[in-house]
């Protein structure tokens, strides 16, 4: 019988997320955060030209092309300690900024507020809930709730 040796790695790929040996997501949320990065010159185009690209639209640019990258994976990442998240907000904060048109002391909150988005480390919570939610809903799951399924009828009008 052949022996075979095994190289010993301290993480890996799959599915486009980073697993490390110790699971605390660190590589996935640093290479996250440089993607998210790259993204965000996008944002610093469109905000410095003089085309009138309007905030709405920066907003919009940001909902699609950045923040489902930062949001990926988020069912694992929920899992970490929140001060890694931090990258990701740093991040998340930079093009918020940029949306808004301000310098970098205006406050976070603020910035929330003018653009309508939440801190990314509820929105990663938000998201990781559903598929939770959807299996204890399932029939028979340990917790599941046993909700009656109501059958709606038309209205009799003839009455």
């Amino acid at each position: 019988m052949k022996t075979k040796c095994y190289r010993r790695v301290t993480g890996t790929k799959y599915l486009g997320v980073l697993l490390d040996n110790k699971l605390n997501w660190m590589d996935h949320i640093s290479k996250t955060a440089k993607i998210t990065n790259k993204r965000l010159e996008l944002i610093r185009r469109l905000a410095g030209t003089k085309l009138g690209i309007t905030q709405d639209k920066l907003n919009i640019t940001y909902n699609t092309y950045i923040k489902p990258v930062m949001k990926y994976s988020s069912e694992v990442i929920d899992t970490t300690n929140k001060a890694n998240l931090h990258h990701l907000e740093t991040e998340k904060n930079n093009a918020l900024s940029l949306i808004c048109g301000t310098v970098k002391t205006t406050p976070v909150t603020a910035l929330q507020l003018c653009t309508e988005n939440l801190p990314i480390s509820l929105e990663i919570q938000k998201q990781a809930a559903v598929p939770s939610l959807n299996y204890k809903l399932l029939p028979g799951q340990v917790g599941s709730t046993n909700i009656p399924h109501i059958k709606l009828s038309k209205p009799n009008l003839h009455q």
